[in-house]
């Protein structure tokens, strides 16, 4: 009896621990970057083999994912089920893609080693999408989760800038350090645009769709997050940033308040300001406003490089137009990549050339599908929608200038709120007298 007694206490305590860690997994995925300047950081540049692949590669992001998927499996996420309920332009779709994907790790022309990674990476993707989808679906407390969610992002994306902040002041703005290849938690001075532009875009899209709830909480992380992107020099986010308002305002009457500008203005402008008082170290890349400010007209000052990326890359998609090259052959190919840059910096074009016209086609369709449902047919709460709206507007805006659907973290965040308001919406559905 005892024996018993012990075992089932054993199973609750597994249940227990299993109810809470499918609540609350998004704090998980909310902690990454605090986790990689924890972890992934060295004061004097040198990292041992794991942590430059697990800074370059965004590794944390990616194990999570895994670990995601586990814990919906365990919750009773079936991937078949899950297929099954797809409409079958999405099954016919994601299975060839599925195709091309695993079919370019043979028909690469360039390393299928590289390929065969990045298909793997791919693969991880799909399967978190399925347990982000079943996570939240079956979660009753997920409106919760995901409500707090918009305010944990951004105030942990400050808590990272402060570290990173901290940690040049304390190395001195007169070593010489090398910030853009061994800033805390990054392999690139650029990369830390890829936590500030989602977390803004939350706090924007929270401060339009939620104008009375917490208003100065996101006045003041705008102001913050901004003001360290800027001065660490990242200008991508801003054009995400710009797009997304851009879209968001002509599809939603809450971004076409007045009180939201006013806002949203006087926090930008803060936050501008907050960027040109801070010092810059020596013969840095920090300081966007002043790179903007002193560049010239010339096109290649202004894009820093990316027109002649682009130029090639669509040249190299005409000689490879059907399946492309294979996932992650860019540097190797390109000749102005130099064997060093991972991506030709723009997402359609990326998409293109890793699964060719066919497999990029395929993948862009999926991903105006299930754009669609979310923010045409589904019916989620107007606030759901509009913040999902903004960060994904915002993601995809950032993409057509920067790689950001090259890395784990910010692939996972963009699925995160790509899917939110879809599974709202089917909760609603569901809460229907029709139903």
């Amino acid at each position: 009896m005892t024996h018993q007694t012990n075992s089932q206490k054993r199973i609750d305590n597994n249940t227990n621990l299993l109810n809470w860690l499918s609540k609350y997994w998004l704090i998980a995925l909310v902690s990454i970057p605090l986790v990689r300047v924890l972890m992934l950081t060295s004061f004097d540049g040198s990292f041992s083999q794991w942590q430059v692949s697990a800074r370059l590669f965004f590794l944390p992001s990616l194990f999570l994912e895994m670990g995601i998927f586990i814990l919906a499996v365990l919750n009773g996420l079936n991937l078949t089920r899950s297929f099954g309920k797809l409409p079958f332009a999405a099954k016919l779709a994601l299975g060839s893609w599925l195709v091309i994907l695993c079919g370019a790790t043979v028909l690469s022309d360039a390393i299928p080693d590289l390929a065969i990674r990045a298909a793997m990476f791919w693969i991880t993707h799909v399967l978190f999408f399925a347990a982000v989808a079943h996570l939240m679906a079956k979660s009753k407390g997920v409106s919760f989760n995901a409500e707090n969610f918009l305010v944990i992002l951004p105030a942990t994306s400050a808590m990272v800038g402060l570290l990173i902040m901290l940690f040049v002041f304390w190395t001195g703005l007169d070593s010489n350090f090398n910030w853009a290849e061994h800033l805390p938690g990054y392999a690139n001075l650029r990369h830390t645009g890829y936590i500030f532009a989602p977390a803004i875009a939350l706090s924007l899209g929270h401060l339009a769709a939620r104008p009375t709830q917490s208003p100065l909480i996101h006045i003041g992380l705008i102001i913050f997050n901004t003001g360290i992107m800027l001065w660490l020099g990242s200008r991508g986010p801003v054009f995400g940033l710009l797009f997304g308002l851009g879209v968001c305002t002509l599809c939603f009457h809450q971004m076409r308040n007045a009180q939201f500008w006013i806002r949203g203005s006087i926090a930008m402008t803060a936050a501008a300001f907050l960027s040109l008082m801070l010092p810059i170290p020596k013969d840095s890349l920090f300081g966007a406003l002043r790179r903007l400010w002193d560049s010239s007209t010339g096109e290649a000052s202004i894009t820093s490089g990316r027109l002649d990326f682009w130029i090639e890359t669509v040249g190299l998609i005409s000689h490879k137009p059907f399946f492309g090259y294979g996932a992650h052959n860019f540097q190797f190919v390109s000749e102005h990549a130099n064997g060093m840059f991972k991506h030709p910096h723009q997402s359609i074009l990326q998409f293109f050339f890793d699964w060719g016209l066919i497999g990029g086609g395929l993948f862009v369709f999926l991903l105006s599908l299930i754009a669609f449902k979310s923010f045409v047919s589904s019916d989620c709460a107007p606030h759901i929608k509009l913040i999902s709206a903004m960060l994904v507007s915002t993601m995809f805006g950032f993409s057509l200038v920067d790689g950001i659907f090259f890395y784990p973290y910010t692939i996972a965040i963009f699925i995160v709120f790509l899917l939110w308001p879809v599974i709202d919406g089917q909760r609603n559905e569901h809460r229907s007298p029709a139903s």
